[in-house]
């Protein structure tokens, strides 16, 4: 194929594919999301980048979260997370728990959604666990240090922690949506969930983790950019609390409706 018709076909593919991509786009957005949250700088914080703001004409967020603690030193992972659940979710030949000991297994890996909780019940038992650790702590008279470290971290959950949790996981999203009917609380995004296992009390257990969110860079409309590029360039204790309105749409793909900037209280 002559050179001319090689840069043509090539320029075509790019249009068909900047066309379906817009496409997607515009479904995503189409009708009523399927869930919109007013989310704070604690759950979406700046993106990292390599290079400044001034640079960086696409200044992104990040969304963060969290999933519940379970006791000192159980890494099983949640309760939801669990043997029988990883099967559910299309998790196929895992040993059952409890074994001394165990044949070869191989990792496992399976696409699924998961439901993020927002500013609800896990975030206040986690809140009153915090609490309870640090009342138990100083009670016992325990070290100086670890006192302050556990009124560091109580604080940390009180004012600048995400509030946004990880709680179920399923494969039917109709389900899941009836489970969690609260669209303003309860949000459902795409994930990868991994099967591992682990050994405690010399012991083997199935331990279920989500491996990652399918939920990208958070990109600003652009008449929000230069507000917060503007707090971007500032130290970090320095900048202004911000709060973000964010859609999930007919895809589960996240988009920044707004952003208001709180006022400086110096």
């Amino acid at each position: 194929m002559k050179p001319a018709r090689l840069l043509l076909a090539a320029a075509g593919l790019i249009v068909i594919s900047n066309a379906l991509s817009l496409t997607g786009v515009a479904w995503n957005r189409s009708g009523t999301p399927d869930s919109q949250l007013r989310l704070s700088e604690r759950e979406l914080p700046f993106a990292w980048r390599e290079f400044g703001p001034q640079e960086n004409s696409n200044l992104a967020l990040r969304l963060d979260w969290q999933q519940e603690q379970r006791r000192a030193n159980d890494w099983r992972g949640p309760d939801w997370l669990q043997r029988d659940a990883l099967l559910e979710l299309g998790f196929d030949e895992l040993p059952e728990d409890g074994q001394e000991h165990y044949a070869r297994w191989r990792l496992q890996e399976r696409n699924a959604l998961v439901v993020l909780e927002f500013d609800g019940p896990t975030y206040q038992r986690e809140l009153a666990r915090a609490t309870a650790e640090l009342a138990e702590a100083r009670s016992k008279q325990a070290a100086a240090e670890r006192i302050k470290d556990l009124e560091q971290q109580l604080q940390h959950a009180r004012e600048q922690d995400s509030r946004l949790y990880a709680v179920a996981a399923g494969l039917d999203r109709a389900s899941l949506r009836q489970r969690y009917p609260d669209r303003q609380r309860y949000v459902i995004v795409p994930a990868r969930i991994s099967a591992s296992l682990n050994q405690q009390d010399k012991r083997w257990y199935v331990r279920g983790h989500i491996s990652e969110l399918r939920v990208g860079d958070l990109y600003l409309p652009l008449a929000s950019r230069d507000a917060l590029r503007a707090e971007y360039a500032q130290p970090e204790q320095q900048r202004a609390h911000y709060q973000v309105e964010l859609a999930f749409g007919q895809r589960l793909e996240p988009w920044v409706q707004d952003v208001q900037l709180e006022p400086r209280h110096d």
